[in-house]
């Protein structure tokens, strides 16, 4: 591996995009300029100059290329598109030049209308997956006479899986709401 790139594996949820944009943040001030993001946690970095990057991650489902417009007033107001993941767009700008009047988000308003997107598009589809395909398979070998240790261990992980994932995402949606203004 070249000391020039670096790959780490770091997890995040839907809810922590924040505490994903302030580690990247601290990647790029000890040198590291992030590259590439794999689902669901690989990312790539190269080695760069150590400078104060502020990013921003957005959920966004339209089509980049009918986008045009937009990424060229994101440019416009300092932003430089980085990649995207699973429809998260990474964006940043050095740090001087942040101004409420260029931030990425610049109300609550906008911030909140990310957020019922990604309860739409992301929370909302693993929480059916939950009740109508983990749920009743993990209820079913619970309860047939032929436990196999194998398949109750693992159907056992997936639910504390989807369980922490649930309990963490909707802790995040209310934190959220509350940090841009809504009650939830």
């Amino acid at each position: 591996m070249s000391s020039d790139r670096k790959h780490m594996i770091r997890f995040y949820t839907i809810t922590d995009y924040e505490q994903e944009e302030q580690w990247l943040h601290g990647m790029y001030l000890q040198g590291w300029k992030p590259l590439h993001f794999s689902p669901v946690c690989f990312y790539t970095f190269e080695r760069c100059e150590p400078a104060d990057m502020v990013f921003r991650l957005e959920f966004n489902e339209k089509d980049m290329d009918a986008q045009s417009d937009y990424l060229r007033l994101l440019e416009d107001y300092g932003w430089t598109y980085l990649f995207s993941c699973l429809n998260w767009r990474y964006y940043c700008k050095p740090a001087s030049e942040i101004q409420e009047a260029n931030e990425l988000f610049t109300d609550n308003e906008s911030r909140l209308e990310m957020l019922a997107r990604i309860i739409r598009r992301r929370f909302l589809p693993v929480l059916v997956i939950f009740l109508c395909c983990v749920l009743p398979n993990i209820t079913r070998e619970l309860t047939t006479s032929s436990l196999s240790l194998v398949w109750t261990t693992a159907w056992g992980i997936l639910l504390l899986l989807y369980l922490y994932a649930l309990v963490h995402c909707t802790a995040g949606i209310r934190r959220l709401h509350r940090k841009y203004g809504v009650k939830g």
